[in-house]
């Protein structure tokens, strides 16, 4: 079974929430994969760090279809990690929350932000790099959560490009864990533990969490 063209799904226009004026219309699953194809035949599926900025896209150009329900027909074509549901891990109490779809062109942003339960990222299609920092002290204000028009749990600090002359406090941040994830991997991100995603490739991931 496939995924039918019209079925609905929600897209970051900009590729990050991060934007206050962003936009997420709803569009259909046909229209996204009309857009990706274009896209990638203006500028590739994978990042290579040219340095000739026209031949990069603009953020007005990135659609990201974030954080959309997987999709029905498409539970059956990967296997869902036991610690998600089973209580014995020791890691929550085997309780899945929700599992979602993360799919879209190089350059989309997740911004620099937490979640309040356990998550795993798997990743299918291509790369991303992920910046974590722990949350073991809350009292640490380090990354300026809530300002600049953000949501509570999410960071106007662009963790790949640190501005400490506009961030200062952004020093006392714990250590970085940075690292690269590619198709077959699946990375555990503690609760609360803040991270930032760039998609390097064109990227597919999905991501449970669970309490």
């Amino acid at each position: 079974m496939k995924v039918g063209e019209d079925a609905p799904c929600m897209v970051e226009i900009g590729g990050s929430y991060s934007d206050p004026n962003m936009e997420r219309p709803e569009i259909t699953f046909g229209d996204y994969i009309q857009y990706m194809t274009m896209f990638q035949e203006r500028y590739g599926e994978k990042g290579n760090g040219n340095e000739n900025k026209e031949e990069e896209p603009n953020s007005e150009e990135l659609v990201y279809l974030a954080q959309n329900d997987l999709l029905s027909p498409l539970h059956k074509d990967f296997e869902l990690p036991q610690l998600c549901r089973d209580s014995s891990f020791n890691v929550g109490n085997g309780s899945l929350y929700s599992t979602m779809l993360w799919f879209g062109p190089r350059g989309c942003v997740s911004p620099l932000h937490f979640d309040p339960l356990d998550n795993l990222l798997m990743q299918f299609v291509g790369r991303k790099t992920v910046i974590l920092f722990s949350n073991d002290d809350e009292t640490n204000a380090w990354h300026y959560a809530g300002h600049d028009g953000q949501q509570y749990n999410t960071s106007p600090i662009d963790a790949a490009n640190i501005d400490l002359e506009t961030f200062p406090l952004f020093v006392n941040a714990p250590p970085a864990i940075e690292c690269q994830i590619e198709p077959g991997d699946i990375l555990y991100i503690p609760s609360k533990f803040w991270h930032h995603v760039t998609s390097l490739d064109t990227s597919i991931s999905v991501n449970a969490w669970w309490r």
